[in-house]
């Protein structure tokens, strides 16, 4: 298995600017709760439905 580091960005940040999300898909191999942390404030406000694997 290979390993690299990337920088991130929160959604929360990256997408403040949409008023209405229907849908956001996460498949991240095991790093889902670091995305939720991530887009609370969309969860909270502009995201209809998320799926998550």
């Amino acid at each position: 298995m290979s390993e690299f580091e990337t920088e991130a960005i929160r959604l929360d940040d990256a997408l403040a600017h949409l008023p209405h999300i229907d849908m956001i898909k996460v498949d991240i191999e095991g790093g889902e709760y670091q995305a939720f942390l991530g887009m609370e404030q969309l969860l909270e406000h502009n995201v209809k439905c998320v799926v998550f694997e």
